[in-house]
């Protein structure tokens, strides 16, 4: 298996979006916004949605993975990224307290939405993009996605490896909270230089909203901004797209509104597994067991409203829907 991958990646070079099949805004990015300071001056609520030069919010930094970059106490030879060709971007998340859930008299809004306080005490690091079909592909050998045939992929995004189909920078999707786990676990243990995982629902949200308290990250879409910043039913031809083709939210993630719905690693309860939703929560992880799992971000076939930030879908994990996918969460070993 480790061959296969090590081939995969040699052929197919670094998970990072190219240049030559990226959006144009996300090549310019590659040197400017990618190497932006961690601590910039975040965009206050009055100068408008961020877009895609906007600077950098503060407690949100971009780390891409380096060549050879392994922690000191690993053995010389050990697998990073880099060797087995998962180069995927990352963004440094700072902790701090935000309240989960909408507002009563935020419109569109679900039951199971109920505002609360919320800490979270640990920093990290979250994929920018959700797993493309490239990188699922390269860590697994394999792509399930439904939207993989030439007809299905944006411009300059189909390719075939060894007679698997890809529309490489597509998200991968029709993959269960289950597959989300092997993926994870492969990955794991294929590199010794951090730790990856789902996120939780917590940090799902806290990342999406990013500083702000409005439906989307960019505010209330009362002049549908949203089709600037995610695919839904309204306006994705019902398929998924490459990553990062519409704007970023201010901590530079892209589509955290659409494209395709996210596993979290929580099990899914309506109270978010909370018995008491006054009082200030700390890093919570939902309920301790369950059946169903909770998915995040709308996705190309749904409505606008169900691309909010609160909004809160529960699925069983063995659900494997072409408009569910995944980002990843990590932390250094």
């Amino acid at each position: 298996m480790l061959r296969q991958i090590l081939t995969a990646a040699a052929l197919l070079g670094c998970f990072s979006l190219a240049h030559s099949e990226s959006p144009d805004h996300l090549a310019r990015n590659a040197e400017g916004a990618f190497q932006a300071q961690a601590g910039a001056k975040a965009p206050s609520s009055a100068s408008g949605p961020a877009h895609r030069s906007a600077p950098i919010a503060a407690g949100a930094k971009v780390a891409a993975v380096k060549n050879g970059s392994s922690k000191a106490s690993k053995p010389a030879d050990a697998l990073d990224e880099s060797k087995v060709g998962f180069a995927a971007r990352f963004v440094s998340i700072t902790a701090g307290d935000f309240r989960m859930g909408s507002p009563s008299t935020e419109a569109d809004r679900d039951n199971d939405e109920t505002r609360h306080p919320v800490r979270l005490t640990n920093d990290f690091e979250i994929q920018a993009t959700e797993v493309t079909q490239l990188q699922y592909y390269t860590v697994t050998g394999r792509n399930p996605s439904s939207f993989s045939a030439r007809e299905n992929c944006d411009t300059g995004n189909y390719r075939t490896v060894s007679g698997v189909s890809l529309c490489a920078n597509h998200p991968v999707e029709s993959v269960s909270w289950d597959d989300a786990q092997a993926f994870i676990n492969e990955l794991n243990n294929i590199q010794e230089t951090h730790t990856y995982r789902l996120p939780t629902e917590a940090e799902w949200e806290y990342a999406a909203r990013a500083g702000t308290e409005s439906p989307y990250s960019f505010g209330t879409n009362a002049s549908n901004e949203l089709d600037d910043y995610g695919w839904h039913n309204g306006n994705s031809n019902a398929k998924t797209h490459a990553v990062a083709a519409k704007n970023q939210n201010p901590w530079r993630l892209f589509d955290m509104h659409g494209n395709v719905r996210e596993w979290t690693q929580d099990f899914y309860d309506r109270n978010y597994g909370l018995t008491d939703l006054a009082s200030l929560t700390i890093n919570p992880t939902g309920p301790t067991s369950g059946s169903l799992r909770a998915i995040r971000g709308g996705s190309w076939h749904i409505e606008a409203k169900m691309l909010r930030s609160a909004d809160r879908y529960a699925s069983r994990q063995s659900n494997n829907q072409n408009s569910i996918g995944f980002r990843l969460v990590r932390t250094a070993r």
